[in-house]
């Protein structure tokens, strides 16, 4: 038993999973967003080209930049300039070890700038950005406040961004810390249409002075990557934006913690110095292999990913919605889509879900309720358990009983997922 308060609900369905699968359970783990799709030869390639030349040397180069080696920035910025259509200073190129430091040492500068600022971002939001957000203030011996103003991007009617909602939004924020966008996004494999764009525009006119956050970690996996980049706002918006790039998603390294990002020039003295005293520069062989991979990929390669993981997200939505599970929007890339699984609310949670996480009642009520039943076997065949995650998670309402789950996973795994919500939900 692991008590609610002293985990997250993330981290606990991570580790129960991997448990339950230890004490021979068959689990199918939707919950995670993890590679399924071979990494390229170019990755390889760099990593064996640094495992040589460490191997001729007998000696490990010393990193001599805090942002990482010049050639490698170098290497980053034209693979930005061209995925953007816009000249990238290299200057302005950062490692770091992981997209979560980078995000972290990013909202500890703008807090630290702007204590009194809000977030403001459209929701569903990801998890990390709000908890990484939260932690920043605390490092800051700010108190604990609500930090994020919601855009809401879920209507009854579709998924998308209303110019109302940003001008109610100007009226409750007179101090903003950072506007935050994240597409693909992370839970709902959203992607901003033209009219979201437009409406984006509006938001970013109305706070000229607001530095912008764009996580594009899928970014390789928007399933039209042409319209992706023709749409795109950085170019528009450089001056002002930290733009986070991944090589742990759909470019497959996902253990190597490989993360890349352009800091806007205001904020380079201060990022830098954080870097330097918090990690010191990113590891060499990480910078190798990013900076060669994002150098290789051509467009026909964003194609190849997309489609990969397209196919997967279209297997799942159409299986979801023929069970009456679907919700709003149709995935346009990333790894997840959102589920509708209020039909289990009501329904009682299973012993063992009770007992691992503590709970004090005994029926369904929420989204976390029913994550939890359905990972300790609810509705399937005796040890076998299906890992999701709570939509509140990502600031869904608890009551709507919301789930996300990954489309991320193999192609076997991914018929296994679906028998499985056949049989809870059929």
């Amino acid at each position: 038993h692991v008590p609610a308060a002293s985990i997250t609900a993330t981290q606990f369905v991570h580790e129960w999973a991997d448990r339950l699968h230890g004490q021979g359970w068959d689990m199918v783990d939707a919950s995670r967003g993890r590679p399924s799709l071979p990494y390229g030869d170019a990755g390889q390639r760099a990593l064996q080209d640094y495992i040589a030349t460490l191997e001729a040397v007998r000696l490990a180069p010393y990193g001599t930049d805090t942002l990482g080696e010049p050639a490698y920035r170098q290497e980053v910025a034209r693979a930005f300039a061209r995925d953007y259509g816009t000249e990238v200073d290299w200057r302005n190129i950062a490692f770091t070890t992981g997209g979560q430091f980078g995000l972290a040492l990013t909202f500890y500068t703008l807090l630290k700038a702007n204590p009194e600022g809000m977030i403001l971002a459209p929701c569903p939001w990801y998890l990390n950005h709000h908890e990484l957000a939260k932690m920043a203030l605390h490092m800051l011996g700010q108190p604990e406040r609500d930090i994020f103003l919601p855009l809401p991007l879920l209507h009854s009617d579709g998924a998308y961004l209303d110019p109302d909602d940003i001008t109610a939004l100007q009226e409750r924020a007179p101090s903003v810390a950072a506007i935050l966008l994240c597409q693909p996004g992370n839970p709902a494999g959203n992607v901003f249409s033209a009219d979201d764009k437009q409406a984006l525009t509006t938001l970013l006119d109305a706070f000229p002075d607001a530095p912008v956050m764009l996580d594009e970690a899928f970014f390789e996996t928007a399933f039209d990557p042409v319209s992706f980049t023709e749409q795109h706002l950085y170019p528009s918006i450089k001056e002002r934006c930290f733009l986070f790039r991944s090589g742990t998603k759909a470019l497959g390294f996902a253990g190597e913690r490989l993360a890349v990002m352009a800091i806007p020039p205001a904020y380079l003295e201060e990022f830098t110095w954080l870097q330097s005293r918090w990690m010191g520069n990113p590891p060499l062989s990480s910078q190798a292999i990013l900076s060669a991979i994002l150098a290789s990929l051509s467009m026909q390669d964003r194609q190849s990913i997309a489609d990969y993981y397209s196919q997967n997200a279209s297997l799942l939505y159409d299986a979801l919605k023929a069970l009456g599970l679907d919700c709003i929007p149709v995935p346009q890339g990333g790894f997840f889509t959102l589920m509708d699984a209020s039909k289990l609310l009501g329904q009682p949670i299973p012993e063992k879900a009770i007992q691992a996480f503590g709970f004090s009642h005994t029926v369904m009520s929420n989204d976390l309720d029913i994550a939890m039943s359905v990972l300790a076997g609810y509705g399937q065949a005796a040890n076998q358990g299906l890992a999701t995650m709570p939509a509140s998670c990502f600031g869904i309402a608890p009551e709507k009983g919301w789930l996300r789950v990954s489309f991320s996973i193999t192609r076997d795994e991914l018929h296994t997922l679906i028998a499985r919500l056949q049989a809870i939900f059929g």
